[in-house]
Formats: C-alpha cells, structure tokens, sequence
C-alpha cells in the first residue's frame, strides 16, 4: 500500500511540474537570459565609473615622447626604443614620457614618465626579437622591471604595478569630465 502511495504522489509531482513548465517555462527561460545578458553587458563596460578612459590617440603610434631628466629637453624616438637613453651628459637619463590632452589635443603635457632598471633595460636587450620563449621572458621584465614617476621634480621612481604607480599612472580628468587623449608625436 505504501509504495503504490508513493508511485501517485510521485506521478502527480511529476504531472505538476510538468504543467508548470509548460506554463511558465518560456518566461522563466527569458527571465534568466536578460539576467545573463545584463550581467555581461555589465562586465563588458567595466561597471559604473567616473573615470574618463583613454578612447583616441593622436600622433603617429610608432613614435614616443622622451624627455631628458638633467635638461628638461624633449625629444623623439621609436616607441620600440627602451628606457632610459643616453643623454647629453653621457648618463642614462632620457626617459620616456607620456603625454595626454583633455582639450581633444589642442594642448599636451607630459603625465608621467618611464623608465626600466638597468637590469631590466639590459635583459630586454639582449633578448632576441625572433626567439618565441624569448616573448614570455620579455613580458616579465615589462611587468616587473618598469617604473613610473610624476613629471614633478624630485618625485620618486616606483615599480609602475605597485598601489603608488598605479596611482601616478590614473587618467587624467579635465575640469569640465572630458575624456583624456593619449598624444604621440606626430613625427620625428
């Protein structure tokens, strides 16, 4: 008696569930998909923020600013060149700096500047351009070997992924919110 008891209210379960489904299944079914399209839609933009992104450049993306740190001298190189340079002094002191505009590149003016160990600069270097392992090892001494400073005198080096690099590094804002161009030099 027991199991045939068990074998209806298993069937009318069953018959229930069943019904439900047809029922409501195809709503439940777009619920959960505009949840999910939200959710990467979300995720795709970042989130919520107020901070202006880097969206344009302007210049020539093969070539970088520098600026010699004795003299105050601009110059321009190959994005490709690395960090510090020789300067007139004969020491390694032309770093690359980078630039933004938050007027839509009527204006320009240096952010912060980089520059590698010379461990790093030296490493990076030696590596050969053709070598595949040689890609791996390259994007280690990047992440670990960089360092960022202010444009402002006497400011510190420090490790670009560190809390303080990361914050020299922000995008700069405009009074009025505009968003920051990143400016490359447009030629040599």
């Amino acid at each position: 008696m027991r199991d045939i008891r068990d074998i209806r209210e298993m069937i009318v379960r069953e018959v229930l569930t069943r019904e439900f489904l047809n029922k409501y299944g195809v709503h439940i079914a777009v619920v959960f998909f505009v949840i999910a399209l939200l959710a990467v839609v979300f995720r795709c933009s970042g989130g919520p923020s107020n901070q202006p992104y880097v969206d344009t450049f302007l210049g020539n993306r093969n070539l970088a600013f520098f600026v010699d740190e004795e003299t105050g001298e601009e110059s321009v190189h190959a994005v490709s060149e690395i960090p510090p340079l020789v300067g007139k002094s004969g020491k390694p002191t032309v770093v690359k700096a980078l630039k933004f505009s938050t007027d839509g590149g009527k204006t320009a003016k240096a952010h912060y500047y980089l520059k590698y160990t010379e461990e790093s600069k030296a490493e990076l270097e030696s590596l050969a351009a053709t070598d595949p392992q040689a890609e791996a090892r390259r994007m280690t001494l990047e992440r670990e070997g960089l360092q960022v400073r202010s444009p402002a005198p006497e400011s510190p080096w420090v490790r670009l992924h560190s809390s303080e690099g990361l914050a020299i590094t922000t995008f700069p804002t405009s009074p009025d919110g505009k968003q920051a161009t990143f400016v490359r030099p447009s030629k040599r």
